[in-house]
Order: C-alpha cells, then structure tokens, then sequence
C-alpha cells in the first residue's frame, strides 16, 4: 500500500507503551498506518471535522493515536469493546488528549522513573495538542449483538476503524457464528449515509464473509477494506 497523506516520520510519541497506557495482552496497532485510514476515510466523507469510532478498541492505542495527532479534524471520539478491562485502558488513553492531562503524565511518568524520552515525547504532545480536553465517549458494547450496539448512546460517527480480531492475542467473543457481517450490520444501522467504515484483519481469510468494499489493498501482511456505510 502506498501512503496518500502520512509521510514518512518517528510516531513513537502516539505508540503503544511511550506515553499512552497499555497492558499485555492489548496489542498495538502501527501509528501513521491508523492516520493514513483516518485521512483517507474523512476525504471520503467530505467532513472537515468528524466523529472516529472504535467498536472493538482494546486499549484504545488506535484511535488515541489519531486524536493526539489529528485533534483538529475531530469533534468526538468513540471507543467501545466487550471487555470492560479494555474500555477503562481505552478510557485512560482518551482522557490524554488534552495539554493538562498530558503534562500530568509526564510528571507521572519521571516519576515512576521513566526514559527521558517518554516524558519529553508527553511533553511534545502537550504542546501540540492544546486544550480543552477532546469530547470523548467509552461503553462496553457487544459489536455482533445488535441489540446491544442499538442500546449504547453516542453520537452518530462519520468514520469507523476498527482491526479485527486475529485469533492469536486477540479473538471474537460473540455468540454468533459470523461475528463479522453481524458486527458489520449492526454498526450500518447506527451510521449516517455519508459514513466510511475501516476494518484491518491479519489475511484475505478474515474477510471471507464481508461484503463487497469500495477499496480493498494490503500493508505489508494486514489486509485493509474501506466499506460504504450504507452501499
């Protein structure tokens, strides 16, 4: 996949374990990847600010990321998962993006006697992202459940990005035996017309039973699809 909109550049500051929390067994996700999605999916929409969601976010690392790199171009971010241990990391992270909380985790991180780096990259960050602190909301949520998904209150999100689960550290817990298009209608009946959904999985396999995307092209060994929200 070539890069439409993020050059090439250190992203270390929005990765896993420098200044966002993180614990094991919630992978990361590669930072100018998930901000090469997000750019492509907002032009897509048309929308100079747009609300991100996240249905199944571990931690949060992906969409933290953008916000602290991208937080003019949100109004809202949304991170949900079934694991609620998940949710209360996705939450922590999101509650960064804001300059005060970010120069609270620098102190937080020098210390617990962090690198250098760790502190300074919060510091950065602090800088760059300003105040107020970015409108955000967490829920645990069963994405393949649609009555679950129906009854959790947000706002409507233009963009989804989400990376699948790969059967490794990561794996679906759902009741139904095709969490993907169930996970996929569900979230369609949620977003407006105009809405772009982002799903990364591990191998063409992952995808056997999703439907017909508007781009479909692979970063290295993740396979990428860009859905139409309502084709």
């Amino acid at each position: 996949m070539r890069f439409e909109y993020v050059e090439a550049d250190s992203f270390e500051d929005v990765g896993s374990g420098t200044v966002l929390h993180s614990a094991p067994g919630f992978p990361g996700f590669p930072a100018r990847l998930a901000l090469e999605l997000f750019d492509r999916a907002r032009a897509m929409t048309s929308r100079e600010r747009v609300t991100l969601w996240d249905p199944m976010c571990g931690a949060g690392g992906l969409v933290a990321a953008i916000a602290l790199r991208r937080r003019a171009q949100l109004e809202h971010v949304i991170a949900t998962d079934v694991d609620a241990a998940a949710v209360e990391l996705a939450r922590r992270n999101l509650t960064l993006v804001d300059s005060d909380a970010l120069l609270k985790r620098a102190d937080e991180l020098e210390s617990q006697g962090a690198a250098s780096t760790r502190t300074q990259a919060a510091r950065n960050l602090a800088s760059a992202v300003g105040s107020p602190p970015l409108p955000f909301t967490t829920g645990v949520v069963d994405v393949t459940a649609a009555e679950s998904v129906a009854a959790f209150s947000c706002p409507p999100a233009d963009i989804v990005i989400t990376d699948i689960p790969y059967g490794t550290q990561t794996t679906w817990n759902s009741t139904t035996s095709s969490p993907l298009p169930t996970m996929i209608e569900a979230l369609r009946s949620r977003l407006p017309a105009h809405a772009v959904i982002v799903l990364t999985g591990p191998d063409r396999n992952s995808f056997a039973d999703c439907p017909t995307p508007l781009r479909s092209f692979k970063h290295g060994r993740r396979v990428i699809k860009l859905l139409a929200a309502h084709p």
